[in-house]
């Protein structure tokens, strides 16, 4: 059964959601959707992608979306405000923070672990993000990029694919 701060949250009965978990109103979970234990979802937030996993001890803002299929949001994440979604099998690793506006559009997009992605970056389908790293304001990471891990960015740099 679900908890009693989700109830009447999530449009559907057959998501699962963890031990202390609170959802906020407003907020549209697709039925295969699961939430781990002590996750707080605020107002808004739109899960409408099949499969998607929400880690434990994670923070989702007011107004997430997050419309791919199969995506994987880790242990003790924090999206933003308005961070949107738009691709399947997006894999975000624990511990990363993702800020306002953040927008990942394509498929296959990776995070690794502890990662902090500031306002406004854009990440494309198949690029990668090593862990430990901090891209700044208005990054880009093109289609088939690789951020190495523990990089900092400039402000509004743009990551692009190696040439083979």
């Amino acid at each position: 059964t679900q908890p009693s701060s989700a109830r009447g949250a999530a449009s559907a009965t057959n998501v699962k959601i963890g031990k202390n978990v609170s959802i906020g109103p407003g907020t549209e979970l697709h039925p295969s959707a699961r939430i781990g234990d002590n996750c707080l979802i605020q107002p808004g937030t739109k899960i409408t992608g099949s499969g998607a996993e929400i880690g434990s001890n994670a923070r989702l803002s007011m107004g997430v979306m997050i419309k791919g299929d199969n995506a994987r949001i880790g242990d003790k994440c924090t999206l933003g405000m308005g961070v949107t979604i738009k691709g399947d099998s997006v894999t975000i690793g624990d511990s990363c923070t993702l800020g306002m506006g953040v927008t990942i559009k394509g498929d296959g997009v990776t995070i690794g672990y502890g990662c902090n992605l500031a306002m406004g970056v854009t990440l494309e389908s198949h690029s990668t993000v090593g862990y430990g790293s901090v891209l700044a304001t208005g990054t880009t990471v093109k289609s088939g990029a690789v951020v190495p891990p523990g990089t900092r960015s400039m402000i509004g740099h743009t990551f692009r694919a190696s040439k083979k």
